[in-house]
């Protein structure tokens, strides 16, 4: 065999080889993150559907008789209204575990053909269906297509939860592969096009090669590494008006079709609106950051930035001007920063950034940085938002940002509880009066809140949830343990004295166990200082019933306790914080744990004093009824206290 052949058949294998293992690459990529996201959406779809079933109407049906119930056609409705909202869901369903291993039973099935639908108490066997089992516990979805009866599907699975948390049943559904199978198919078809083009590109380089010896081969071997590297931007000289010419132009074409796989696996990861990377591909990156800290023991920065009152650019000049700010926002920020940052759009005007190998000190100087930046720039009003404006050219539109710093493994060690964190320090840059940098400053000790505590109680607030988050947000003070439990047990007994309902007295629960929640914020420093607060330590601490409120806020079920929570610091003669209310302009429950809450801080040793006695607490209390308390609760707590037993020979003293 010749050299020249042997040339030949080397050059073609060996570029044939690079292009279609990278072709392959892509394409394997690309198919296994188009599953990936359509199994997410799936079980989040199920999860959002299982969230408004009642769990209670859910087990009261057991035979075909049940389908004739309220129960069971509300919730057939729910189901239904949700498979008409979501067109590629095919079949939606409610199943529950049987008595037989292995065999499940249908509960409730939104589908109208006679001929196809499931009835309550039918069943199917589920041993094939590890992901549907694994549903009763958590969200789920096939990892691969299914088949049963009814055909070929990727189905997403969830928990119906009673009140206690507990799982009685699951939602399911299930989408045809159709529709994934067309976008599968799709993506073969570019990387049979790609691998078509490699294998004739192959052959022509081979031979025109072969021709010309070695002189052409340098700069085509060096292109072909740095396209197998990714770099696919770069493209060969093509001008030649001959045959390296056209091989050139193939190359290009070859490398162009590559270019647009990529591009299709960008878009996947981009935020449609700014350019910058979007929320999913956040969280992945996120969790990649963890476990490069965790390998090397290092430490990186997490900023959570939000822009402020941008509803009122939104009201103000339309929402396509608020679009053109957040580009140009997200512009400012790529422009500021240096290029080793990860920076994504959270969502609506919510930005993060990641900062590798940061200490605190650095995060927060990169944070002011950017906060100034922010504040200092000119954002057009692009496209003009009246007509007159495309004339005479529209003011500049300014605004500001606020911005929250934590500190991975310093504030914690878990993805979300991080993300809590610098949400947190957000809401105290938020409240302390926008357009300023707040670091969240609360070191993670053995037994004290940890951010992801608030996390899981926002996800699911149980009873359970509440009384340990309320016990770790007290033991970060040293002198006040106990003291959400305390401030509970008085206010019972001033609902008890008042007369209050059942319902009333439950919310009164919950919010005094949680009227302190908001001192996460508070940095340790402050809170167990031993001399009197600055003016600034004062109004962090005062920002605590705001901090909570906006933390219970993002919790289900627990809307009724947020006035209690926000408004516990408010005096009855109107001189009393955030808002200055007076009377009964305070609500009630805030009232309440107002009382509740004084008298065992001073019955408490504090950094500054000694506790008082009961006797000197009650007089205390005695004293400022009617100017910071209001003197139906006081007199309703001494009485309370009184017939308690509760400290009598104090008392009498």
């Amino acid at each position: 065999m010749s050299i020249r052949t042997k040339l030949h058949l080397s050059i073609t294998a060996l570029v044939l080889l690079v292009s279609v293992g990278a072709n392959y690459a892509l394409c394997r990529h690309a198919q296994q993150s188009l599953f990936q996201e359509v199994r997410q959406r799936l079980a989040s779809l199920a999860q959002s559907v299982a969230i408004q079933i009642d769990a209670s109407a859910h087990n009261s049906l057991s035979t075909r008789k049940d389908e004739s119930t309220p129960a069971y056609k509300q919730i057939k409705s729910v189901l239904r209204k949700f498979r008409d909202a979501n067109p590629d869901i095919r079949y939606i369903y409610t199943m529950r575990p049987g008595k037989r291993h292995m065999v499940w039973q249908f509960v409730v099935d939104a589908e109208e053909d006679p001929e196809l639908v499931s009835h309550v108490g039918d069943d199917y066997e589920v041993c094939d269906f590890p992901e549907l089992r694994a549903g009763l516990s958590r969200p789920s979805a096939d990892t691969e297509i299914t088949h049963d009866k009814w055909g070929n599907w990727v189905s997403g699975y969830a928990p119906i939860r009673d009140k206690a948390g507990r799982a009685v049943g699951i939602v399911g559904a299930d989408m045809s592969v159709h529709q994934l199978a067309e976008e599968m198919s799709l993506l073969r078809s570019v990387g049979i096009t790609c691998t078509g083009l490699a294998a004739l590109f192959s052959i022509i380089l081979g031979a025109v090669l072969s021709k010309l010896f070695l002189s052409p081969i340098g700069p085509f071997i060096k292109r072909l590494n740095t396209a197998a590297r990714g770099d696919l931007d770069t493209l060969v000289d093509d001008r030649r008006k001959d045959e390296i010419g056209e091989v050139a132009k193939t190359f290009n074409n070859m490398l162009s079709a590559l270019k647009y796989k990529d591009k299709m696996l960008s878009e996947m990861n981009t935020d449609y609106l700014t350019g910058l990377n979007n929320h999913r591909y956040f969280q992945e990156r996120l969790r990649e950051e963890i476990h490069i800290a965790q390998g090397n023991s290092g430490e990186f920065a997490l900023l959570m930035l939000d822009l402020d009152r941008f509803k009122l650019v939104n009201d103000s000049f339309g929402h396509m001007v608020g679009d053109s700010v957040l580009r140009q926002v997200s512009k400012a920020l790529i422009s500021s920063t240096f290029g080793k940052e990860f920076i994504a759009r959270y969502g609506g005007e919510e930005f993060t950034i990641i900062l590798p190998n940061t200490p605190a000190s650095e995060a927060v100087a990169m944070a002011e940085r950017l906060r100034k930046v922010i504040a200092a720039s000119d954002f057009e009003a692009s496209p003009p938002f009246r007509a007159d404006d495309a004339k005479a050219g529209a003011q500049p539109i300014r605004v500001t940002v606020s911005v929250g710093v934590a500190i991975y493994p310093r504030h914690s060690r878990e993805q979300d509880g991080l993300i809590m964190a610098a949400d947190i320090a957000l809401y105290q840059a938020k409240h302390l009066g926008r357009d300023r940098v707040c670091a969240y400053d609360t070191t993670l000790e053995e037994g004290q809140a940890d951010p992801y505590q608030v996390y899981a109680f926002i996800q699911d607030p149980t009873k359970s949830a509440i009384e340990a988050l309320a016990a770790a947000v007290d033991a970060r003070d040293h002198y006040t343990r106990n003291h959400s439990e305390n401030v509970s047990k008085y206010a019972l007994m001033i609902a008890e004295r008042l007369g209050l309902n059942k319902s009333e007295v439950e919310l009164l629960h919950k919010a005094s166990l949680l009227h302190d929640v908001g001192k996460i914020g508070v940095p340790d420093n402050v809170l167990n200082k031993p001399t009197t607060l600055t003016q600034d330590e004062m109004e962090l601490v005062r920002m605590h019933p705001a901090v909570g409120e906006a933390i219970v806020r993002d919790s289900r079920n627990l809307d009724a306790t947020l006035p209690a929570i926000l408004y516990h610091h408010e005096y009855y003669n109107g001189k009393g914080y955030p808002y200055g209310l007076i009377g009964d302009q305070i609500p009630l429950l805030a009232r309440i744990i107002s009382v509740a809450d004084a008298f065992d801080a001073l019955t408490t040793d504090r950094p500054y004093r000694r506790a008082h006695s009961i006797a000197e607490a009650l007089e205390v209390l005695r004293e400022c009824s009617g100017t910071q308390f209001d003197p139906k609760i006081v007199e309703a707590f001494i009485k309370g206290l009184e017939s308690s037993g509760y400290g009598i020979q104090d008392l009498a003293a």
